[in-house]
């Protein structure tokens, strides 16, 4: 039994693991040759403090400019953060 005897034989087999091949390794080429792209420049003149309370797990953005928490976060052990309302006072 020769190899172009087994190929012919099991032709079906022989071309669904060209296409699986085909399809894995088109994407691995692209994320292998892609450049990446430029980093953003970042600007950091905000005028607001993020501040946070570990006992309590709480945390929230202090606008210093009004001296007013205008932003809270709630984390719940075991669960993702909960978003809460502005904080007045």
């Amino acid at each position: 039994m020769t190899l172009v005897s087994s190929i012919s034989r099991h032709r079906k087999a022989v071309a669904s693991a060209v296409v699986l091949a085909v399809d894995a390794a088109i994407p691995v080429s692209f994320a292998l040759l892609h450049q990446g792209f430029p980093e953003t420049e970042v600007q950091l003149d905000a005028k607001d403090v993020w501040v946070t309370n570990g006992g309590a797990l709480l945390g929230g953005r202090l606008n210093r400019q009004i001296e007013e928490l205008s932003g809270a976060v709630e984390f719940p052990v075991g669960r993702g953060p909960r978003p809460r309302g502005p904080v007045r006072g």
